[in-house]
């Protein structure tokens, strides 16, 4: 409009920095702020609100408070929504005593705060970590006309489930039947959870069923938590299973859900994404080395569509981009009755995982030899890259190994890291972790062969070019043995991957 020298006022600024708040592009959004007072357009106060909302949704905090001071230097008076916006950035980090500071100066200047802006307060209590917190304010608000409404409740109740309060967080949930709050999913989400991390398998198993009665739906996820608390209680799931299993079975539907057609698969294929087996409801699939579980899923429907099938497909795990093996996967969207059979079993652990990795380190034993690795994890951001590290107030991890063979190094390697020997391991993870095989052997000094993350190659000194392999992890995955709606069980396997082959011919010498 400016080039087309056409007048451009408040109006038009505002509307470009809001659709700049509603894509999260903040630093557009502050240009254009900045452009408009060098232009002599004065801003409203829906033009600071759009920005300091996009702030609040690009996790800028500190530029979301300077915003709401600046609108007073410009003579433009700060509302409930230019206050909530500010709060909302705050609760993103966990910052709890600054949004409590802005809702006492709400108070000062004669703004009327609203329950959203006492949700968001709660809600940087939760993220902050401030369980005791949440409920004194909660019971005890700073505004005493402040109701609290279900996501308030909502909000203190996470709060206590990640601080595993789970009696506190049943106290919360029980105050809403007093307050006459309608409860949600998200809100017995929050509560059956938390009982399920406190290990109280009675009352998440009698509030799950509370939950399907109203009727709510109850996922396989969450089910699969209630089994895994009782099991962790010494009590019997059999039960359960059964009665989950028939539920599901009678949502399919009759007759079953199997695919008509099958893609046939040519030798020179095998490496492909493609169907190993079905099961009513379920399917057995090849992922390659160097393919993401969502593109492989991609390609896996697309195969499935040009054969004639129609409907959505659904996963309950993942393996890495450089991990092949066998994925299952439930015919429908994730609440289909499959994929919640599908959830289930993963949530319950009632899935056995094998996998296949080459290792590099001193040698764990003879041929046969076992071992069990358990350290808990916890996932850190590091930039833009995750990584797992040991902690011992991480989440519970514990893995399996056994020696499957073991071979020398090459004597330039050999002398440098005497000792040392590449391990062919047969691993099972009977925790679901990120990262888990990966960290836990690196942990032990037996990092996977080609893993820049976490094999350390400057202490073991086995550069990716030393053994003449691509740098691509040697993972994997060599069955999924799992209960099938129809059959008891089903085993699974996938083509070797040609990485693994090849480094278990290069290394040809076995050690004496």
């Amino acid at each position: 409009m400016q080039h087309h020298s056409l007048d451009v006022n408040c109006f038009h600024y505002t509307s470009v920095i809001s659709a700049c708040e509603k894509r999260g592009k903040w630093k557009i959004a502050l240009t254009l702020l900045g452009s408009m007072k060098d232009e002599e357009v004065f801003p409203s106060e829906v033009t600071y609100n759009a920005a300091i909302s996009a702030c609040a949704k690009g996790g800028e905090w500190s530029v979301a408070l300077e915003l709401l001071k600046e609108m007073r230097l410009d003579d433009v008076m700060p509302d409930c929504v230019s206050y909530n916006a500010a709060s909302s950035a705050c609760a993103s980090a966990g910052l709890w005593n600054s949004s409590l500071h802005l809702l006492q100066e709400m108070c000062t200047t004669t703004v009327p705060p609203s329950v959203i802006t006492f949700s968001t307060l709660l809600s940087a209590c939760e993220k902050g970590k401030q369980w005791q917190m949440a409920i004194s304010i909660l019971f005890h608000p700073p505004v005493p006309a402040l109701k609290p409404d279900k996501i308030c409740f909502t909000a203190v109740i996470s709060a206590c489930e990640k601080a595993r309060e789970w009696q506190k967080a049943l106290l919360c949930f029980r105050d809403m039947d007093i307050r006459d709050l309608q409860k949600d999913e998200i809100c017995f989400h929050s509560v059956i959870s938390s009982c399920i991390r406190g290990r109280s398998w009675s009352q998440a198993l009698s509030l799950a069923l509370d939950m399907e009665a109203l009727p709510l739906a109850v996922n396989g996820i969450l089910w699969g938590g209630v089994a895994t608390a009782m099991q962790q209680s010494g009590q019997p799931i059999a039960q359960l299973t059964s009665r989950l299993r028939r539920k599901w079975a009678r949502q399919q539907g009759s007759p079953g859900a199997l695919l008509q057609a099958v893609p046939n698969i040519e030798e020179s294929q095998e490496h492909e994404v493609h169907v190993l087996d079905q099961a009513e409801g379920l399917l057995a699939a090849f992922k390659p080395t160097g393919l993401s579980t969502e593109a492989a899923l991609q390609r896996l429907l697309h195969l499935l569509t040009q054969e004639g099938y129609t409907g959505q497909l659904s996963r309950a795990s993942r393996l890495d981009g450089a991990t092949s093996g066998v994925i299952p996967v439930a015919l429908g969207d994730s609440d289909s009755p499959a994929s919640n059979w599908l959830n289930y079993q993963f949530a319950a652990r009632m899935v056995s995982k094998e996998y296949v990795c080459l290792c590099s380190g001193l040698p764990l034993g003879a041929r046969g030899t076992r071992g069990v690795v358990t350290a808990g994890l916890v996932t850190e951001s590091r930039g833009a890259q995750l990584k797992v590290v040991w902690a011992s107030h991480g989440k519970e991890a514990r893995t399996e190994y056994e020696v499957m063979d073991s071979f020398s190094l090459p004597e330039d390697i050999a002398a440098v890291h005497p000792g040392a020997v590449l391990s062919l391991l047969r691993v099972k993870p009977l925790t679901g972790r990120t990262h888990q095989i990966r960290t836990h052997l690196a942990g032990i000094g037996r990092p996977i062969l080609g893993d820049r993350t976490y094999a350390a190659w400057r202490s073991s000194g086995l550069q990716p070019g030393s053994v003449r392999l691509q740098a691509r992890r040697p993972l994997d995955v060599e069955a999924v043995q799992q209960n099938y709606p129809i059959q008891v069980s089903k085993l699974c396997e996938g083509p070797r991957p040609k990485l693994l082959s090849v480094g278990m011919q290069w290394a040809c010498d076995r050690p004496d």
